[in-house]
């Protein structure tokens, strides 16, 4: 089926994500695979945020601080039964694949674009790759597309919505598409200002009010629930190393519980072998 987007994850998870409704996590920035990855095009964003008269008194790096904290990340690969996504996601295919409906994310995420009272940008995008000489060219192309300016409003707003869809070059393997919930940098400014004057609300500052947290690797990960309408998901692909015949019935009764509401889902095999 064309026009979808996938979702690797253990068959764990399952049962967190679909329900009457689809909850994925958005992993908070600054805990994602890659540490790094929020600054990779940090010397055009942020200091071309910092020029701004209005942020000139916050240091680049609180800048990027507050941004890592401020910012919560869904992953997809644009590649359905990829292998490389199956042993790096799912412990070498023993995990499944969820495949979900571009245009709906993509109008879910402008439905609550629109709809933000926390002063929340929800934002869908492909990721561009860089050797960061070519950083600039990527931000400048990325800030004609109509994700970054939707609203009448001043390129600092835009470059921080930018800054989640650009990626080092040596994760291009994964060829990613993102779902990315992010605070607005007028937001950010404000409550900088206002912590600093010891009157600003912190949880606010950081973002933390609707954050839960899970573990990993003995470190607390802050992440988001969004929430996505059912009918976004397509197929559920059964990873390679799985008993495909147990899986499917766990797969089919699992999903009666909730009526006929994912009657239309295909449950199909990986084609991937289990050697090369």
């Amino acid at each position: 089926m064309e026009n979808l987007i996938y979702h690797y994850t253990d068959l764990d998870a399952l049962q967190g994500i679909i329900g009457k409704d689809i909850c994925l996590w958005g992993t908070r920035y600054d805990c994602l695979n890659d540490p790094y990855e929020q600054m990779w095009a940090g010397d055009v964003i942020f200091k071309s945020i910092a020029q701004q008269e209005e942020f000139q008194d916050i240091p680049i790096d609180e800048i990027k601080n507050v941004f890592a904290k401020n910012s919560f990340i869904i992953s997809f690969c644009k590649r359905p039964d990829y292998r490389n996504m199956w042993r790096l996601y799912c412990n070498d295919g023993n995990g499944i694949c969820l495949a979900f409906d571009k245009d709906v994310v993509i109008n879910h995420s402008i439905n609550n674009r629109n709809n933000n009272p926390l002063d929340r940008y929800d934002l869908f995008d492909e990721v561009e790759y860089s050797d960061r000489t070519d950083i600039d060219d990527i931000v400048r192309k990325k800030l004609k597309k109509e994700e970054y300016n939707f609203m009448d409003e001043e390129e600092p707003s835009q470059l921080m919505r930018i800054a989640p869809f650009i990626k080092n070059k040596e994760f291009a393997i994964e060829e990613e598409t993102r779902y990315a919930r992010i605070r607005d940098i007028k937001q950010i400014c404000f409550s900088y200002n206002e912590k600093k004057g010891g009157v600003g609300d912190e949880n606010y500052y950081m973002n933390e009010n609707d954050c839960k947290y899970r573990i990993r690797n003995n470190k607390l990960i802050p992440y988001l629930d969004i929430r996505f309408p059912a009918e976004a998901l397509k197929e559920i692909i059964v990873g390679y190393a799985l008993d495909f015949n147990n899986c499917k019935i766990y797969l089919e009764n699992y999903l009666k519980e909730f009526g006929n509401i994912y009657d239309s889902i295909e449950i199909r095999k990986s084609k991937q072998n289990e050697t090369f």
